[in-house]
């Protein structure tokens, strides 16, 4: 994951590529998917999805989120690798969305959050935002500089309750859809730019 003055405005964007893996510690991995996301990271060699510590306070200040959207342009990579190093007939894709999930009131950071496992799974999400290329709810059109816009509203199954919980959320992107299984096609490129989340008044 780097800068790139490949962009839709300004100067740069963040360009996130799947590179040929290798040996880290005991471990070997056949890719390595290019990632963004709003946390933290400490390295958990034995399940990867663990060392992810998803999600950033989202106060009540900032208001209910609605909509996620920005810009990306994306080419997936010649060859699809599995897991074991094998090559599958099959093409890669990327990974791209927000969540916001609730946390206990006045939780530490550091203590109580979600990582690249339960983000999928909690029933602590309450509203989610995610790119599919063949989703009714996501709208696209034609950007700056080849790029595409996108917009996503946010799906809830809860409802916000700041008297009971803190919440955070989340924005996770990645150049391979099940990078996280280190499965992925080496070259697949995604590269975002103007990422933000629209959010209305709580009164």
């Amino acid at each position: 994951t780097e800068k790139t003055e490949d962009s839709a405005f300004g100067k740069y964007a963040a360009s996130l590529q799947t590179l040929k893996g290798g040996k880290v510690i005991l471990w070997t991995y056949p890719i390595f998917a290019g990632n963004l996301f709003l946390g933290d990271f400490v390295a958990n060699p034995s399940n990867a999805l663990k060392s992810l510590k998803l999600g950033r306070n989202h106060p009540k200040e900032i208001g209910k989120p609605i909509t996620f959207r920005g810009y990306y342009k994306y080419k997936p990579g010649p060859e699809f690798t599995g897991s074991k190093g094998e090559i599958i007939n099959k093409v890669d894709s990327m990974s791209m969305y927000a969540a916001l999930f609730k946390v206990t009131k006045g939780a530490v950071p550091d203590k109580e959050f979600l990582d690249g496992e339960t983000i999928l799974t909690s029933d602590r999400v309450i509203a989610r935002a995610e790119w599919h290329h063949d989703s009714p709810n996501v709208t696209e059109k034609g950007g700056p500089n080849g790029f595409t816009e996108f917009v996503i509203p946010f799906k809830y199954t809860g409802v916000l309750d700041y008297e009971h919980y803190d919440y955070r959320i989340t924005i996770v992107c990645s150049s391979s859809k099940d990078g996280n299984l280190y499965e992925g096609a080496i070259g697949s490129t995604l590269i975002v730019d103007e990422l933000e989340i629209i959010c209305d008044p709580i009164k």
